[in-house]
């Protein structure tokens, strides 16, 4: 059974890796198929104008934008907050056929992620899944056609907002944004940008954003245009009609797009089409028009006498100084937090040592269960009457904790069975818990709650309304 079981799993993998989709060929796709020129990452659509060149039929996968990569062989599309990836491998005057690589499962996870490649190898850097935003460095590893990460110096949460990548891909420029951590509840509110050198492994955070640049980014609800252009050794960002920069990370410079031709093809038409799916190759822009089905292509040159260079720099740097300070500082932050921490902890032992004794002296009559905790045992002793466990759910509903945040949930729900057991084994004069916490077999993640048998004899012979 186990082996027919194994064969079945593998059988299935290998299917829904080798699948082939064809679909219509179109300018867009054609152009790139042909193309011998490293584009990288075509991502910066929005999420109501992506076309999904591919036809999903999982309804889970079939919603996330599909991002188009081209190294100089091959044309991929990777499906956003999944790990699939699609590879090109046919085409013909009508058609162009995709095979899927990979053989993951997991979605939800890694969106807005930056995806580029390096020699043919695919990348990808940050994303944000259903926890927490990363800055996690990953690759698709080929032989066992899953994506695994790589060990770096220092993790930088981050999103795929504004970035600049060399030709050789080697080097990425990234603007790390604000973000809230949602497993602390921490606020990063700065604009930091940092370079990360892939071959080294290496984020190191080189200044913070311009104040001037950082007033006319209403992040995070902030539409753009972003387009990586090695061309120009920057990042093309318009984020409206008067503001069209190109980001020089490497040099610390900003440009301001001053060609009026160009400013029109993103702002000029009346009918609110706007160009997507941009893209840099040769001497050429490349894009396709919002609402236009059929992926026609357009283009236009583009040079830095284009733009006009402006006074101030692009960020701000951390100098040796500021680095040491900051060190210092946070050496400082440290040592006063490990100090309260200490002082707090003995602070909290002295008072709970103080309060045991307080009970154990006082009379064991004034001890009883509150409504509450003897609403808990009572459904408690009913359930497992019933061959049922009582999982934390029901502790949950029971304590009316059902609208309450997860954090707040834990804490009732520990001091409250804590608050049981200790009045039992008062009460009682007893050495062991009434109430103990069991990990479930079916999943050591999760737990039930139980009552054992000759504590339950206890008190139902003290309580006899329990039943």
């Amino acid at each position: 059974m186990k082996i027919r079981l194994l064969f079945s799993f593998l059988l299935i993998g290998f299917l829904v890796r080798g699948q082939e989709i064809c679909i219509d060929n179109n300018p867009l796709l054609d152009h790139l198929y042909k193309d011998t020129n490293s584009i990288s990452a075509i991502d910066n659509f929005d999420i109501d104008a992506n076309p999904k060149f591919l036809p999903i039929n999982d309804k889970r996968v079939a919603g996330y934008r599909q991002r188009l990569i081209k190294s100089k062989k091959y044309l991929y599309i990777q499906i956003d907050a999944t790990g699939r990836v699609y590879h090109a491998t046919g085409i013909s005057n009508e058609k162009i056929c995709f095979t899927r690589l990979d053989s993951t499962y997991y979605i939800g996870y890694n969106g807005d992620q930056i995806v580029f490649e390096q020699n043919d190898t695919l990348f990808a850097l940050g994303g944000q899944g259903f926890w927490r935003i990363n800055g996690q460095l990953r690759y698709y590893n080929t032989v066992h056609n899953e994506w695994n990460i790589l060990k770096i110096n220092k993790e930088l949460p981050t999103l795929n907002e504004i970035y600049h990548m060399k030709e050789d891909n080697t080097k990425i420029y990234y603007l790390q944004t604000p973000y809230i951590d949602p497993a602390t509840g921490e606020t990063h509110s700065k604009y930091i940008v940092t370079l990360m050198d892939v071959l080294n492994r290496k984020n190191t955070e080189l200044g913070e954003l311009n104040p001037l640049l950082t007033k006319i980014i209403p992040y995070p609800n902030f539409e753009k245009r972003v387009f990586n252009s090695p061309k120009l050794n920057g990042t093309f960002v318009t984020l409206n009609e008067n503001n069209i920069f190109l980001f020089d990370f490497e040099n610390n410079v900003v440009f301001r797009l001053i060609n009026n031709n160009i400013k029109d093809i993103f702002y000029g038409k009346s009918d609110g089409t706007s160009p997507l799916q941009l893209f840099e190759s040769g001497d050429s822009i490349y894009y396709c028009r919002s609402r236009d089905t059929t992926l026609k292509l357009y283009s236009f040159p583009i040079s830095r006498n284009d733009f006009a260079k402006m006074e101030y720099p692009l960020f701000i740097p951390y100098n040796g100084i500021e680095k040491k300070l900051i060190v210092l500082f946070s050496i400082l932050f440290s040592l006063v937090a490990l100090i309260l921490v200490i002082l707090y902890i003995r602070k909290k032992r002295s008072t709970t040592n103080q309060f045991e004794e307080n009970i154990e002296e006082s009379n064991s009559s004034e001890i009883e269960f509150n409504p509450i905790e003897f609403e808990l045992l009572k459904k408690m002793v009913n359930t497992q009457n019933g061959s049922k466990s009582f999982s934390v759910e029901d502790v949950n509903t029971t304590l009316g904790l059902g609208k309450k945040t997860i954090e707040i949930q834990k804490k009732v729900r520990t001091e409250t069975i804590n608050r049981i057991n200790h009045k039992y084994k008062i009460i009682f004069n007893l050495k062991n818990d009434l109430i103990e916490r069991v990990r479930l077999e079916e999943d050591r993640r999760f737990y039930m709650y139980t009552i054992n048998t000759e504590n339950k004899q206890i008190l139902l012979s003290a309580y006899k309304e329990i039943k």
